[in-house]
């Protein structure tokens, strides 16, 4: 498995190619996966940006799959505003994208996550989750998954969901003598624990993990 640390206005994972790609930012473009191959696309956003951005996935063979997994930890008042295009266009392809965000100050993020198969896409197979943490009175988050589907015998999901932490977890773990901190740390990072797991490569697994509990911000408002 080759891996990517960098993003390109166009991308194309070649047929039978298998790849691991770790960004940090959703820029503009189009990554394009041919027929056999495999791609799992990790996002870990820290930085926010200003405008809208948009990222397509072009499924352009049949079986190849896609795992856009992303992780987002806003604080302060970053902006995360992007939409992902996930276009199934030939039989037999899978595409599966899980989001997971803890937001903090006045951050925000903005996700609309597409999923398109069209007459020409059927057995394809499309799931979209969504799990955001508002830490902040003052934080913000929108989660929208749209599927646009015209072919027959595809199997197709979405789920999205914003809370906030469990404040009676946090008591408990405080009645058991552990800082306030750390107790939240330890809850915010089981929160991302499921969806890191499913990075194949250990040491970006780790490097990611390390990445999100350094970046969270103390405390948690309740």
């Amino acid at each position: 498995m080759s891996i990517i640390q960098e993003q390109k206005e166009l991308m194309r994972v070649k047929a039978g190619e298998e790849k691991l790609v770790f960004v940090e930012e959703i820029l503009d473009g189009t990554v394009v996966i041919e027929a056999g191959a495999k791609l799992t696309y990790v996002f870990l956003g820290l930085k926010g940006w200003e405008e809208m951005r948009k990222l397509k996935f072009e499924f352009m063979g049949g079986d190849s799959e896609l795992s856009f997994l992303g992780f987002v930890v806003g604080s302060g008042k970053e902006q995360f505003l992007f939409e992902t295009v996930s276009g199934h266009r030939v039989p037999q392809t899978k595409g599966y994208f899980h989001m997971k965000a803890a937001m903090y100050g006045e951050s925000n993020m903005d996700y609309t996550g597409t999923l398109v198969i069209d007459k020409s896409g059927p057995l394809a197979d499309v799931y979209l989750e969504s799990k955001t943490l508002l830490l902040s009175e003052r934080a913000r988050a929108k989660s929208v998954p749209a599927l646009e589907i015209e072919a027959d015998d595809v199997v197709a999901g979405h789920a999205a969901t914003i809370g906030k932490i469990d404040k009676e977890l946090l008591f408990y773990l405080k009645s058991r003598g552990i800082s306030a901190e750390e107790a939240e740390k330890m809850l915010i990072g089981g929160f991302f624990e499921s969806q890191l797991e499913m990075i194949v490569d250990e040491q970006m697994r780790e490097d990611v993990r390390r990445k999100i509990i350094d970046a969270l911000p103390f405390s948690y408002e309740s």
